[in-house]
């Protein structure tokens, strides 16, 4: 859904074990974090503007940026969505 969106251009990136924050890349499922994704834009995009709602879509996309599954474009484009 979010590459029909044109948020994300490119398929999920896989690499090296790096650790990050309290999550690393082997406890990642990425496509369980862009469904969640997905479902808190939506439901912000519906018009709950909660805390709760951002914080958690920040919180995803900040970790997927700084497991290196998306880039710092497709951030700026989710966080703009977002914010």
């Amino acid at each position: 859904m979010l590459e029909l969106a044109g948020l994300i251009t490119h398929p999920l990136k896989s690499g090296k074990l790096k650790k990050t924050g309290s999550w690393n890349k082997s406890e990642i499922n990425p496509n369980g974090l862009c469904d969640r994704l997905e479902l808190l834009i939506v439901s912000h995009n519906a018009g709950n503007n909660s805390k709760s709602v951002a914080k958690g879509a920040i919180g995803i996309i900040d970790n997927t940026l700084n497991n290196q599954i998306i880039t710092k474009n497709e951030y700026r484009a989710l966080h703009q969505r977002i914010v």
